[in-house]
C-alpha cells in the first residue's frame, strides 16, 4: 500500500513529525486499515473481502483498455519458460494461494459447512483465472519490466492506470483483516482463559482490539525494517507457504490415509512434496540473497 501511494503521489512535500516519504505514507496505511481489523465476525469481514476480487477485475479492464485505447499495446516478448527464476516463481505463486490458515475460521463462519469444497472450489478457480490473466497481459504489455505490482507499471497520466492504482491501493484496507484473523483468532483463545472478564464483556472485547492493534502495528514495523515488496513476498511463499500450504497438508494426508489410497496416488504426493521441498528451499536461499544484496 506504501508502494501504491508512492506512485500516486512520486514527490510528496507533507511532512509530519519528521515522518516523510514511504514511511509517511506506510504509517497512514496503518491507520486507514486498522479499524477493519477489530472486526472479530468473519461474515462481517467477508463483505469487505469481497473487493478483493472487484479490484482484480477492475485492474484487468484497466490494462487492457490501457493496452488497447492508449497505445501502450501487448508486443512485447516473453520468455516462455526460465529455469533460473523458477524458484523464485515458486514463492510468489505459492504466497498468492496461500490461504489455507483461514480455511478452519471459513468453515466454522459458514451457515451452510456443507458447501465449503464447493466455495473453495469456485473461489480456487477464479482466483486461478485472474492471476493468469493479469500475469499474461502484464508481461505482454510491459515484459521483462514488469513489477511485482503490475499496476505500478503504468503511465500514472492515464485514467485507465489511475482507475487501476486506487482500485488496488483499497485492496490492504479489506483483505487485511482476513489474512490477520487466524492469527489473531487463535491468540486471543489464548489470552481470553487468562482475563478476570466474561468472554462476552467489553473488557474482553477492548482486550481483543488492543491485541489486534499490536499485531498490526508489528506488521507495519516489519514493512518499515523490510520495505522490499516483491523480496518479502518471494520468501515468505517460498519459506512458510510452501511448507503449510504443501509439504504438511500432504504428509498429514499420507500419515492418515496412506493405507486407504491408491498407490499411484500415494506415489503422486510424495512426487509433489519432494518438488515442493526443494523448491522451497531454492527459493528460500535465493530470497534471502536478494535481500542481503539490497
Amino acid at each position: 500500500m506504501g508502494d501504491t501511494m508512492m506512485h500516486i503521489f512520486p514527490h510528496p512535500q507533507l511532512d509530519i513529525l519528521g515522518f516523510k516519504g514511504k514511511t509517511l505514507f506506510t504509517l497512514l496505511a496503518f491507520l486507514v486499515i486498522l479499524p477493519s481489523v477489530w472486526f472479530r465476525k468473519l461474515s462481517t469481514i467477508s463483505y469487505l473481502s469481497f473487493w478483493c476480487g472487484m479490484s482484480i477485475i477492475t485492474t484487468i479492464i484497466c490494462l487492457l483498455v490501457a493496452g488497447v485505447k492508449d497505445h501502450i499495446g501487448f508486443s512485447q516478448d516473453v520468455a516462455i519458460f526460465r529455469p533460473a527464476n523458477v524458484p523464485i516463481a515458486t514463492g510468489v505463486y505459492t504466497f498468492t494461494f496461500g490461504a489455507t490458515a483461514v480455511f478452519p475460521n471459513v468453515y466454522r463462519s459458514m451457515k451452510n459447512p456443507s458447501r465449503f469444497t464447493e466455495v473453495m472450489t469456485l473461489s480456487f478457480s477464479m482466483a486461478t483465472l485472474l492471476n493468469i490473466i493479469v500475469g499474461i497481459v502484464g508481461s505482454v504489455m510491459f515484459g521483462a519490466m514488469t513489477k511485482a505490482q503490475v499496476h505500478l507499471n503504468m503511465p500514472p497520466a492515464l485514467i485507465a492506470s489511475k482507475v487501476a492504482i486506487w482500485a488496488t491501493l483499497l485492496t490492504p484496507v479489506t483483505q487485511f483483516a482476513l489474512f490477520l484473523s487466524p492469527i489473531s483468532c487463535e491468540l486471543e483463545q489464548i489470552m481470553i482463559k487468562y482475563l478476570p472478564w466474561k468472554a462476552e464483556s467489553r473488557m474482553t472485547s477492548g482486550a481483543c482490539i488492543m491485541l489486534r492493534t499490536t499485531l498490526l502495528i508489528a506488521i507495519a514495523m516489519g514493512a518499515l525494517l523490510f520495505p522490499y515488496f516483491a523480496n518479502i513476498i518471494e520468501l515468505i511463499g517460498s519459506s512458510v507457504s510452501v511448507t503449510l500450504c504443501v509439504i504438511f497438508p500432504g504428509v498429514f494426508y499420507l500419515k492418515l490415509f496412506s493405507h486407504k489410497i491408491p498407490k499411484s496416488r500415494f506415489a503422486g504426493i510424495c512426487v509433489v512434496i519432494g518438488v515442493s521441498a526443494l523448491a522451497g528451499v531454492a527459493g528460500t536461499i535465493v530470497s534471502i540473497q536478494d535481500l542481503i544484496h539490497k
